[in-house]
């Protein structure tokens, strides 16, 4: 624990993260090599679902920022984010949390969030919340 503007703040590593996230790591590490420039790259067949929708929230951000003119920094300033946190989900180094994503939804007044991916993720090791295969 570390001491912070008479604030006690955990000190988070990297395996604190990967408990946090169900054991996935962050979406580019299933990046298929030679596939493309992320986040328009394919990823590995064995990827999780988690990595999936990462790479697709990055690409919808990269399109948006570019279509719009946007900088990251004023985004990310905008939405109450550091420039850093917009940067790694960008990069696809970290996961989006969801209140980053409401976040940056309100301030783009776009949907961010990719409604439906799931079904076209097909992978034998994700199980759907209700017990059965989501293959």
């Amino acid at each position: 624990m570390m001491r912070a503007d008479n604030r006690t703040r955990r000190v988070h590593t990297v395996e604190d993260l990967r408990v946090r996230s169900g054991g996935d790591r962050p979406p580019r590490e299933y990046e298929l090599p030679g596939s493309g420039t992320w986040p328009d790259v394919q990823l590995v067949p064995d990827a999780p679902v988690s990595a999936h929708y990462g790479r697709e929230v990055a690409r919808r951000l990269h399109t948006i920022l570019r279509d719009r003119h946007l900088k990251e920094t004023s985004v990310a300033a905008r939405a109450g984010l550091s420039h850093p946190t917009l940067g790694r989900i960008l990069a696809g180094t970290t996961s989006v949390t969801v209140a980053t994503l409401a976040r940056l939804e309100m301030e783009l007044e776009t949907d961010l969030y990719p409604v439906g991916l799931y079904k076209e993720v097909r992978t034998a090791a994700v199980e759907s919340p209700l017990g059965g295969s989501a293959a």
